[in-house]
């Protein structure tokens, strides 16, 4: 939604309104009253700028999965955050999508919805790779973190689960074997 108005101190500004993820503009309505309706996890990811997350989910023919019954919880990785991961991995990932970017997005997901309330610090969560660890971190700001990477957008319910969109590819940490590797091995 645009809005212009006139400031004493200057000419014409335009101010440029966009919805918050999970609501929606109705005509000749101010702001965004609405709530956007509720979607599957693959739908929402779509809903709440995680569209390159949707892509390669369908890519890596994760989509029935997450399209499908269950009740997951996705990090996912923002649009941004895909753009921040080195090329050689992103490429690795890419060009191995059957295996690597699979298995890489079943890192971001646990097989049980935990809205951010749930996410406790010092929490670890199993993963549905290899049931390795998710870190959680809730500090007393209410910033939350899964392997170091924040929650920017939370709480994102869909009809099988809920998405929560983060601001980078999480790896796995500490004494694990690390997720995105290099060759396949």
């Amino acid at each position: 939604m645009t809005r212009r108005t006139k400031s004493p101190y200057s000419s014409i500004t335009t101010v440029l309104y966009e919805c918050c993820p999970g609501y929606m503009k109705l005509d000749n309505m101010r702001g965004c009253p609405a709530v956007a309706p509720i979607d599957h996890v693959y739908g929402t990811l779509g809903l709440v700028r995680a569209s390159s997350t949707q892509t390669y989910a369908d890519t890596s023919k994760l989509r029935p999965e997450i399209e499908g019954p269950g009740s997951f919880t996705f990090f996912a990785p923002s649009n941004d955050a895909w753009e921040l991961l080195e090329d050689d991995v992103k490429n690795n990932l890419v060009n191995n999508v059957n295996i690597e970017l699979y298995n890489a997005l079943h890192y971001h997901m646990a097989n049980k919805r935990f809205l951010t309330k749930d996410l406790k610090n010092g929490m670890t969560i199993t993963s549905m790779y290899q049931d390795l660890d998710l870190h959680i971190n809730h500090y007393p700001n209410g910033v939350v973190t899964v392997n170091c990477a924040r929650i920017i957008h939370g709480n994102q319910v869909a009809t099988n689960g809920v998405v929560h969109v983060i601001d980078r590819v999480i790896r796995a940490t500490g004494q694990h074997h690390p997720v995105l590797r290099r060759g396949g091995r």
